[in-house]
């Protein structure tokens, strides 16, 4: 597995996100991933909650790391809410099994202005 199939991965995911694809978000992760928001662990059903009013859009994917079956990368990305713009960074960890990449950890930090 090559660093764009991770970047095209993350991309999806992003892709995912902004179309409240529910199904797809959560198909996404690893069944025991773990989401950190500015520190605070969330349960991942916490990303099928997100209003519809609220866009995702990726600056850019860097740093990305791969280790046989194991990968990281680094997300600057943008949410747009009504009122609001969040500009974040994410740290990744992803696992692979078998054919398919899967989110093991995101670590999100973000500011809204």
């Amino acid at each position: 597995m090559n660093e764009q199939q991770i970047e095209n991965f993350l991309q999806e995911y992003f892709r995912h996100l902004h179309a409240h694809n529910r199904d797809a978000i959560l198909n996404d992760w690893h069944p025991q991933g773990v989401l950190f928001i500015n520190s605070e662990p969330r349960a991942l059903v916490f990303l099928q909650g997100l209003p519809t009013n609220v866009s995702f859009e990726v600056r850019q994917v860097e740093r990305i790391t791969v280790t046989g079956p194991a990968a990281s990368a680094i997300v600057s990305w943008t949410m747009k809410m009504p009122g609001s713009t969040g500009h974040h960074v994410s740290h990744f960890t992803l696992v692979n099994l078998g054919e398919d990449w899967l989110i093991a950890s995101q670590v999100d930090n973000g500011i809204e202005e």
